[in-house]
C-alpha cells in the first residue's frame, strides 16, 4: 500500500470538512477516513487515478512542465465537450455540464504548448469520431483575438437587395454567430477583456458572460421590422492572458472568472527553475518516442468515452445524496474560512463571489469522475476527489494570488518598504535565522497569513536589491 500512504500525506490546507454538524460525526469519520481503512484509500485510488487521466497528463507533460493542474482542468474541458447540451439537476437547480478556463500566468511558462496539444488533441478526436461515426468535426472551434466586432458573436440576419437598397432579410434563417456555431471558443491571449474597457470591447465581455451563464442572447434592431435573432451558445469558453494592470476592476466586475475554473500564478525564480530543470532533464528521443502512436490511442480511448456516455443516464445513488449535501455544506464553511483569513477586505469581498460557483463545479467534476470511469453512478467519493484535486488547489491558488499580485499593481513599493523595515527588525542582532522562523516573524509582524508571508519574503530573495541573503543551511541573514 506505498501509493496509499502517499494519499494520507495529501492533505488539504483547508479545513477537510470540520464545520459539519456534531450529529453528522459518524459521516466525519467516513470522509475523513481513519488512516489504517486502506480498502477506502484502494478504492479512491482507482478513481483518482483513472488511466484514460493518468495517460493524458502523461502525454500533456510532454508538453508543458510544472503546469499539472491547468493539465487535468484541459482534460475536463475536452470531458465537458463530449457532454454537448447536457444538463443535471442537483439541490433543486439545474446545472450546465460545461466548464470554462481562464489561465492568469507569466510570459514563457507553458501555457501556449500546452494549448497547442490541447488542439492537437481535438484534431485527432475529431478524426476520430468521424471514423466511428461519419460524424464531420464533431468539436468546432474558433479562436478569437479581440479583433472581432460584437456583432459576429451574434446569430444575425443576411442583407438583400431590396426596394429601399440593402436590407436585412428577415424571411431567411438567421446565419449562425461565433458562439452558437462553435462548441470551443479559445483565446490564447484574452487581455483584452481585462483592460478599461470601451463600448465594443465590454460589449464582447458582456456575450461571454451571458453564453457562460447558458442564457439565450436576443438582439433586435429597427431596421429588422419586428424580428429578433435569438443566439443560443453551448460552447466551453477558454482565455489565457499574462497578469496585466487593472485585473482588480476586471474580477470584482466583470463576473466572467467567477463563472469559469481558475488558475492564477505569478512565477517566482524558483518556479522557472524549475522548468527549466523539467525541460532540461527531458530526454527528447525518449519523450517523443511513439509520442504520435499514443497520442492516437488516447483519442480513440475518449471518443470511446463519448460514445458511452452519450448512451446512459448518471445518477446519483440516493444513499449518497444526503452526503454530498454534507460534504457541500462543509466546503462552503471550509472556503468561508480561507477567505476570513484574509487582512484585507477588499481582498475577501474578491473570493466571495468565487465561492458559490466552486461548489457547483464540484456537483459536475464528480458527475465527470464517475464518466471517467465509465460508472452510471455518482458516488460520494466522486465528489470528495473533485474537491481535493481541483477546487482546494484551484480556490488555493486564487487566493494567493489575488492577495499578492491584487496588492501589487498599486501598493507594491510600500509592501517592500514595509518587507525590508519588518526583516531589519527581526534580523537587527545580525544573527542567522532558519526561514521558515523568519517567516513566521515576518507574519506577525505585518499581520498576514502564512502565504503572503512566504511570498514576501520569496520576492526579497530574489531581488536584485535584496538587503537578505540565504546560506546552504537555509538560513538567512542581513547583507
Amino acid at each position: 500500500m506505498e501509493r496509499c500512504s502517499t494519499i494520507k500525506k495529501k492533505v488539504s490546507k483547508f479545513s477537510k470538512y470540520k464545520y459539519l454538524d456534531p450529529k453528522d460525526q459518524d459521516y466525519i469519520q467516513e470522509i475523513d477516513h481513519a488512516p489504517e481503512d486502506d480498502m477506502y484509500l484502494s478504492r479512491k485510488l482507482e478513481k483518482i487515478f483513472p488511466p484514460i487521466e493518468k495517460k493524458w497528463m502523461e502525454l500533456y507533460g510532454c508538453r508543458s512542465f510544472d503546469n499539472e493542474l491547468p493539465g487535468k482542468i484541459f482534460f475536463r474541458i475536452l470531458i465537458s465537450l463530449g457532454m454537448k447540451n447536457k444538463k443535471i439537476f442537483f439541490a433543486s437547480k439545474t446545472i450546465d455540464m460545461r466548464n470554462h478556463f481562464f489561465w492568469i500566468q507569466d510570459t514563457g511558462s507553458g501555457k501556449d504548448q500546452g494549448m497547442d496539444f490541447f488542439m492537437e488533441m481535438i484534431e485527432r478526436i475529431n478524426k476520430e469520431y468521424k471514423r466511428r461515426t461519419g460524424v464531420p468535426s464533431f468539436i468546432r472551434s474558433y479562436e478569437i483575438n479581440g479583433s472581432e466586432t460584437p456583432e459576429v458573436f451574434l446569430d444575425h440576419f443576411k442583407t438583400k437587395t431590396g426596394s429601399k437598397g440593402k436590407e436585412m432579410d428577415t424571411d431567411a434563417d438567421p446565419i449562425p454567430g461565433i458562439l452558437s456555431r462553435y462548441d470551443l471558443i479559445i483565446s490564447r491571449e484574452c487581455s483584452f477583456l481585462f483592460r478599461e474597457q470601451n463600448r465594443e470591447k465590454q460589449s464582447k465581455a458582456e456575450y461571454l458572460l451571458t453564453a457562460m451563464e447558458g442564457r439565450p442572447l436576443t438582439k433586435s434592431l429597427i431596421k429588422w421590422e419586428g424580428n429578433t435573432s435569438t443566439t443560443i451558445c453551448n460552447a466551453c469558453i477558454i482565455g489565457m492572458t499574462r497578469p496585466i494592470a487593472n485585473m482588480k476592476s476586471h474580477i470584482v466586475w466583470s463576473g466572467l472568472q467567477q463563472r469559469a475554473f481558475n488558475y492564477a500564478r505569478s512565477l517566482s525564480k524558483t518556479d522557472r527553475m524549475k522548468m527549466f530543470d523539467e525541460v532540461l532533464r527531458e530526454d527528447p528521443d525518449e519523450a517523443l518516442s511513439d509520442f504520435d502512436s499514443k497520442c492516437k490511442n488516447l483519442a480513440k480511448k475518449i471518443v470511446k468515452l463519448f460514445l458511452w456516455w452519450n448512451k446512459n443516464d448518471i445518477y446519483i445513488k440516493n444513499e449518497d445524496i444526503k452526503k454530498i449535501y454534507k460534504i457541500r455544506k462543509a466546503v462552503i464553511f471550509d472556503l468561508q474560512e480561507k477567505i476570513s483569513e484574509l487582512p484585507s477586505a477588499e481582498h475577501r469581498d474578491i473570493m466571495q463571489g468565487f465561492v458559490s460557483r466552486m461548489i457547483d463545479k464540484m456537483i459536475v467534476l464528480g458527475y465527470q469522475n464517475a464518466i471517467i470511469r465509465k460508472s452510471k453512478v455518482v458516488e460520494a467519493m466522486d465528489i470528495e476527489i473533485s474537491i481535493e484535486d481541483f477546487i482546494y488547489p484551484m480556490f488555493e491558488s486564487l487566493i494567493e494570488w489575488v492577495e499578492v499580485k491584487i496588492e501589487s499593481s498599486k501598493k507594491e513599493s510600500s509592501s517592500v518598504k514595509k518587507t525590508r523595515r519588518a526583516i531589519k527588525m527581526i534580523l537587527k542582532d545580525k544573527k542567522p535565522m532558519p526561514r521558515a522562523k523568519l517567516r513566521e516573524a515576518l507574519e506577525n509582524i505585518l499581520e498576514c497569513t502564512r502565504r503572503y508571508a512566504l511570498r514576501r519574503l520569496s520576492i526579497e530573495l530574489e531581488s536584485k536589491r535584496s538587503i537578505i541573503y540565504e546560506n546552504k543551511k537555509g538560513e538567512i541573514s542581513l547583507r
